[in-house]
């Protein structure tokens, strides 16, 4: 898992800078690290886990390399980065305190198996892929702008 998260730190984050762009690859990467956390469900020998744990290092550790890029793209006012990434920072560390006692009682509740775990870890990556999907899109306006028509740059001026 750690061998292979060279390559997941520094692959997805040419693709951001080059094609895509942080924030989309930073929810394009949540999604299918959600999606391979299920797959762990069909990890059932040694050789699957240890593919699975090469996939998932792949992700995850994408996921970490792009979190303040992708958290600084939908910053527009740089002088407010710093308390935006605090106040994402502060959420964040509510589930970096609480994910591994839900984890252990999930495992304990299921009697030393993995499945509800499992199964919890993918859910709240899939839907964190969801609400940043969700942030993306009211960055760039488009939850704003539905339904209502369009005006042009030069409409905008002649009015201010």
């Amino acid at each position: 898992m750690n061998g292979v998260s060279v390559a997941g730190r520094i692959l997805p984050a040419l693709f951001a800078d080059r094609f895509f762009g942080p924030l989309n690859t930073f929810i394009f990467l949540t999604a299918i690290a959600g999606i391979v956390m299920f797959c762990w469900t069909a990890a059932d020998s040694l050789s699957g886990l240890m593919v699975w744990a090469a996939f998932y290092g792949f992700f995850g550790s994408g996921l970490q390399g792009l979190f303040g890029a992708a958290l600084a793209g939908l910053t527009t006012d740089l002088q407010k980065m710093g308390v935006r990434i605090g106040m994402v920072m502060s959420i964040g560390s509510i589930a970096a305190l609480t994910g591994s006692p839900l984890a252990g009682a999930l495992i304990e509740h299921d009697h030393g198996y993995y499945r509800s775990m499992q199964i919890f870890g993918g859910s709240c990556l899939v839907a964190a892929a969801l609400v940043n999907t969700l942030a993306a899109l009211a960055g760039t306006g488009y939850l704003q702008r539905r339904g209502k028509p369009q005006t042009s740059p030069t409409e905008v001026e002649s009015v201010a």
